[in-house]
């Protein structure tokens, strides 16, 4: 008779902790701005989470310990990185120690670069999209315009 109100113990408060997960999960407000890089040519889906700073040279973003700045670059992606296909764009990878490089080409004369320094588990570092800005205008009404200038 013990065993089993030990068992129903562990067994509700397992469930009460469970409930509670779920629920904080799904409750935490989600709100987001989309950033449009160049009259369309790419654009950025950001969640609240991120704190973002802007001038004419770079994006610079931050969530919790981590950080990343986006930059344009008039060339290609670098050929020594891995590669790999990023919401269909032609990309770029490295890694060094806590800091992660993306090259994302978003058209063929021009990549966004992002050095992403990886300090805890998210938020992540920001993903750009092409084919998908027009679709994610009519989505999200929060939207700010940015013109980056080519990074040297």
């Amino acid at each position: 008779m013990k065993d089993k109100l030990v068992y129903l113990g562990i067994f509700s408060t397992l469930i009460i902790v469970l409930v509670w997960v779920f629920y904080l999960a799904f409750t935490e407000p989600r709100d987001f701005r989309l950033f449009v890089i160049n009259d369309g040519r790419a654009c950025f889906l950001v969640d609240i989470r991120y704190d973002i700073k802007t001038d004419d040279q770079a994006i610079y973003y931050s969530g919790k310990k981590n950080s990343g700045v986006l930059t344009l670059h008039k060339r290609k992606v670098a050929g020594t990185m891995t590669n790999a296909q990023i919401n269909g764009l032609v990309s770029g990878y490295e890694k060094i120690k806590n800091k992660r490089i993306y090259e994302y080409q978003i058209n063929p004369d021009f990549i966004i670069r992002d050095e992403f320094v990886f300090a805890g588990k998210s938020p992540l570092n920001l993903v750009p999209y092409v084919n998908e800005c027009k679709t994610l205008k009519e989505l999200h009404k929060k939207q700010v315009y940015l013109k980056l200038n080519v990074s040297k």
